[in-house]
C-alpha cells in the first residue's frame, strides 16, 4: 500500500473511531435532556408558569432515557401539577391516577390529590387524602397547610391552627406562611 492509501486508511479508521466515541456523549445528552426539561418545568411551577411548566414536562417525558431521568411517577405528578394550575382538572386527575398506579405509596401523590379536590372546593375529600399523605410522610409540609386550610373551610377551628402551626415549623421560609401565620391569630 502507499502512502497515499495509507494516509486515507488512517483517515477513515480516524473518523470511525470519533463517531464511535461520540456515541457515548450523544447518549448522555439525550439523557440529561430529559432531566433538563424536567427542572426547567419544576423551575416555570415555582413562578406559576404552567403553561410552559406543561410543555416542559411533556417535552421531558418523550426525551427520557437513562436512569439520571425522572421516574414516570414524577413527571405524572409534575403534569398534574401544571395542570392544576392550568385548572385542566380532567387531565390533572388522569396523571394522579397514573402517579397512583406507579407509586401507591407515594406522599405527593395524596398531597395533589388533596389539593385536586381543594381546588374544587371539596373540603373533605381533600382532607381525607391529605391526611393519607402525612400518614405515608409525617414531614409532607404542604399536606399540612392544604389540610390546616380544609379544617378551616370545614369549620374545624382546632384542627385547623394545628396543622398551620405544623406547616409553619416544618417549613418556615415558605412563601404561604405569612397567611397561615394570619389565620393561626384570626382562630386562636
Amino acid at each position: 500500500m502507499n502512502k497515499r492509501g495509507a494516509g486515507g486508511l488512517i483517515l477513515v479508521f480516524s473518523i470511525v473511531f470519533s463517531l464511535f466515541a461520540a456515541i457515548p456523549q450523544l447518549v448522555l445528552a439525550q439523557a440529561g435532556k430529559g432531566i433538563e426539561l424536567y427542572n426547567l418545568g419544576l423551575s416555570n411551577l415555582s413562578q406559576e408558569k404552567f403553561k410552559d411548566a406543561l410543555d416542559a414536562f411533556l417535552q421531558s417525558k418523550n426525551s427520557r432515557t437513562g436512569k439520571a431521568n425522572p421516574s414516570d411517577g414524577q413527571i405524572q405528578i409534575a403534569l398534574a401539577r401544571a395542570r392544576l394550575g392550568l385548572k385542566q382538572y380532567d387531565e390533572a386527575w388522569k396523571n394522579l391516577e397514573a402517579a397512583r398506579l406507579e407509586n401507591s405509596n407515594s406522599s405527593e401523590v395524596f398531597l395533589y390529590r388533596g389539593v385536586f379536590y381543594f381546588q374544587q372546593e371539596k373540603y373533605r375529600e381533600a382532607r381525607n387524602e391529605l391526611d393519607k399523605a402525612i400518614s405515608l410522610n409525617k414531614k409532607e409540609a404542604y399536606a399540612y397547610y392544604y389540610e390546616g386550610l380544609a379544617h378551616y373551610h370545614l369549620g374545624e377551628a382546632a384542627n385547623a391552627v394545628e396543622d398551620l402551626k405544623t406547616f409553619v415549623s416544618l417549613d418556615p421560609d415558605a412563601p404561604e406562611v405569612e397567611k397561615a401565620t394570619i389565620l393561626i391569630k384570626q382562630l386562636c
